[in-house]
Formats: structure tokens, C-alpha cells, sequence
């Protein structure tokens, strides 16, 4: 019977969380140079474009949760 051991030094991914001063350079980049992920990113450092496109959509959305409509909009 083969017994298959986890691996002790696996690499794990970092996750590095963004900071408030992050947002506000994101969304002044944003701002200058609109849907242009990668210059956006190549101005944000340790930041890809795909993380900055996610990161924008997640704080412009905030706030706009669904709601149940009223009787009145259905």
C-alpha cells in the first residue's frame, strides 16, 4: 500500500490585500487613462493589469447591491 505524503514546502501564493492610497492612485490613474489596464498597471507597483481591472470593478460597485423590487417596479 503507497502512502502519499503531502508536500512540506509547497509554495503558496501571496496574497498582497490593497491599501486605501492603492485605490485612490487606481482610480486617479483610471481617471487619466481610461480602460488602459496596462499602462494603469505599469504605473501601480507589484500590480498586474488583470488585478487592477478586478480592483476597480470592485470598489466603483460598491453600494450597488440587488435589491428585491418594489410592487411598484415589477
Amino acid at each position: 500500500m503507497e502512502i502519499k505524503h503531502k508536500r512540506l514546502h509547497s509554495k503558496k501564493r501571496k496574497v498582497k490585500t490593497w491599501t486605501q492610497e492603492e485605490d485612490v492612485t487606481l482610480l486617479d490613474l483610471y481617471a487619466e487613462y481610461p480602460k488602459k489596464w496596462a499602462i494603469i498597471a505599469s504605473r501601480m507597483q507589484d500590480r498586474n493589469e488583470n488585478q487592477c481591472l478586478h480592483r476597480y470593478r470592485r470598489i466603483t460597485q460598491q453600494g450597488n447591491h440587488k435589491k428585491i423590487w418594489s410592487t411598484e417596479e415589477d
